[in-house]
C-alpha cells in the first residue's frame, strides 16, 4: 500500500459518519446507546436489560435459503427481539426486505417441534432508518401493521412490528424522540441532546481504534487493488486472498472470520467455509 493510497484510505475512514456500517455497529456495540436508539424508535417500550447484543449478527437459515445480516440485533429480558437496519440507498424493497427479517428472526425464535403458538411470547421489532422518504409522503415515521380489513381500526396482534423512518422528513409527528438521530444521519447536530453528544463521542472513541481503522483499509485496499487490474473474481477468492495475509499477520482464526462477517458482508458459516478453504490451501 502506497502512502498516498494510506492517506486516501485514512481521510475516507475519518468523513464516515454514524450512517456508515463500520461506524453505525461500532457505536450500537455500546449496550447504553443501543438501548436509548431502540426506545426513541419506539416510544413506550422501555427496555430494563439486554439479554443479546449483536452487530453484524447473521443467520443463515434452512439449506438453500437466503441468509440474512442485521446491522444490530439485539434480545431483551423480556423475551423481546429489536433488529435495527441503518438503509442508505433506496432499493425500492424496504418493506419486503424487512418481512424478510421478521420472518428470519421468528426461525431463530422455534425451535424443531416446537407450537406456533410459542411466538407470543417473543415479539419483534424490526426498524429501518433510511436515509429517503420511502412511502414519499414526507412523515418521518411509517408504521407498518396488520388488521383486519373489516375493522380497519383493530390491529391483529401477531405479536410483529415493523417500522420504517425518514431522515428527510417533514412531518415529526409520532418520532418526536428520534428526531435528533434522524438529523444526525443528515449531517445536523443537535449539541442539547446528551444522547447525541454521548453517540459523537462513541463515534470518535470508534475512528480511534487502530484494529476498526486497519481492518477497513486492507479492505478497501484489496477492492481498490482488484478493480484497478480488472479482476472480476468472486468474493471467495477476494476472500482467500484477505484471509492468507491476515494469517501471515499473526491474526487468529476467529479475528479473520468477525472481519469476513463484518467487512465483506459474509453470513457466518460462508466465512468459516471460506477460511477453511484457503488455509487447506497453504
Amino acid at each position: 500500500m502506497t502512502e498516498l493510497t494510506r492517506q486516501s484510505l485514512e481521510e475516507k475512514w475519518q468523513r464516515m459518519t454514524i450512517k456508515d456500517d463500520p461506524i453505525f455497529g461500532g457505536v450500537m456495540e455500546d449496550e447504553h446507546l443501543c438501548r436509548q436508539l431502540i426506545e426513541r424508535c419506539l416510544p413506550g417500550i422501555r427496555i430494563a436489560s439486554l439479554e443479546q447484543l449483536a452487530t453484524q449478527h447473521t443467520y443463515n437459515g434452512p439449506l438453500l435459503a437466503r441468509g440474512v445480516r442485521y446491522d444490530v440485533y439485539v434480545r431483551d429480558d423480556q423475551q423481546r427481539t429489536f433488529v435495527v437496519e441503518v438503509q442508505v440507498k433506496n432499493e425500492h424493497n424496504v418493506p419486503q426486505r424487512l418481512r424478510y427479517y421478521q420472518g428470519a428472526v421468528d426461525q431463530e425464535i422455534l425451535e424443531p417441534g416446537d407450537d406456533y403458538g410459542r411466538l407470543k411470547e417473543y415479539p419483534t421489532y424490526v426498524i429501518a432508518l433510511c436515509d429517503f422518504d420511502y412511502y414519499r409522503q414526507g412523515r418521518a415515521r411509517y408504521q407498518r401493521e396488520v388488521r383486519d380489513r373489516a375493522r380497519v381500526t383493530a390491529k391483529t396482534d401477531d405479536g410483529r412490528t415493523m417500522v420504517i423512518f425518514n431522515t428527510r422528513a417533514s412531518d415529526f409527528t409520532g418520532a418526536a424522540e428520534i428526531r435528533t438521530f434522524l438529523d444526525l444521519m443528515r449531517g445536523k447536530v443537535d449539541t442539547e441532546d446528551k444522547f447525541i453528544r454521548d453517540v459523537l463521542e462513541r463515534v470518535q472513541i470508534v475512528k480511534q481504534d487502530p484494529e476498526r481503522k486497519a481492518a477497513y483499509m486492507k479492505l478497501e485496499y484489496e477492492l481498490a487493488r482488484r478493480e484497478a487490474e480488472g479482476k472480476v473474481e468472486g468474493k471467495e477468492e477476494m476472500a482467500t486472498t484477505l484471509i492468507q495475509s491476515m494469517n501471515d499477520e499473526g491474526k487468529g482464526k476467529n479475528e479473520i472470520i468477525t472481519f469476513l462477517v463484518q467487512m465483506l458482508k459474509l453470513p457466518q458459516r460462508t466465512a468459516e467455509d471460506y477460511y477453511s478453504n484457503a488455509m487447506a490451501l497453504r
